[in-house]
């Protein structure tokens, strides 16, 4: 299963935070973006749960976190 989770970020730290994010098990990718949020992870894993444990527990433990949006990808049927 995949999920894409935007996160917001406190000033200055998206960066930071991003380079945090890259070293997460389960982040496929991370990108600083420009907009609403400011980055946006493509995160992994064999089931919701894990994508869950992965956006709860690891992303948003990282300093400089303030917010988080979490969208599951729809696999073709």
């Amino acid at each position: 299963m995949r999920a894409y989770v935007l996160v917001s970020t406190a000033p200055q730290t998206a960066r930071d935070v991003t380079r945090g994010a890259r070293r997460v098990k389960g982040v496929t990718r991370a990108d600083c973006t420009r907009g609403p949020y400011d980055l946006v992870c493509l995160i992994e894993g064999p089931n919701k749960e894990a994508l869950y444990q992965i956006a709860l527990n690891r992303i948003r433990g990282i300093e400089g976190v303030t917010g988080m949006y979490t969208c599951f990808v729809e696999e073709d049927r």
